[in-house]
């Protein structure tokens, strides 16, 4: 899953990425990783009977892909998940994920700006961006006894 959601994972930190030094986006790059992974199997556990079903793919701007999905969920409306994709078709890469409409990597990087995402004695962190994304998932699905440590 992370070479996929490598490029997600820069969008969603817009400008902050850019402030990060070397290693911290090494940081970054496996800290998202682990997060977009961990927030995958939360949504798995919490909702087991949801189906994500592909309707059509079509040619978006900058040789992207746009794919729109459903989610289904039992007993209620499906919602509309529109995939923006980028990459070859053999090495897909996500560049954002709609969700209703809304687009989860601005949704990300407003929450990482208004947090503030200080900088350190070295200059900005990949923990001060990510750690209130990692606050946002828990609070919307904390983790359950008995689910493996993150």
């Amino acid at each position: 899953m992370c070479p996929e959601v490598e490029a997600f994972g820069r969008f969603a930190a817009g400008r902050l990425w850019h402030d990060l030094a070397d290693d911290e986006r090494r940081r970054f790059t496996r800290g998202f990783c682990a997060l977009a992974s961990d927030a995958v199997a939360r949504v798995h556990a919490a909702f087991p009977d949801l189906t994500l079903v592909m309707r059509e793919s079509l040619a978006a701007p900058q040789g992207m892909a746009m794919v729109h999905s459903l989610l289904n969920r039992p007993q209620m409306e499906p919602w509309p998940v529109d995939w923006l994709v980028t990459g070859t078709p053999d090495q897909p890469r996500l560049a954002d994920l709609r969700i209703l409409g809304v687009s989860l990597g601005i949704f990300l990087r407003s929450v990482a700006t208004l947090q503030g995402a200080p900088s350190g004695a070295g200059g900005r962190s990949a923990a001060a961006i990510l750690e209130p994304w990692r606050q946002a998932l828990e609070r919307a699905l904390p983790q359950h006894p008995g689910s493996p440590p993150r």
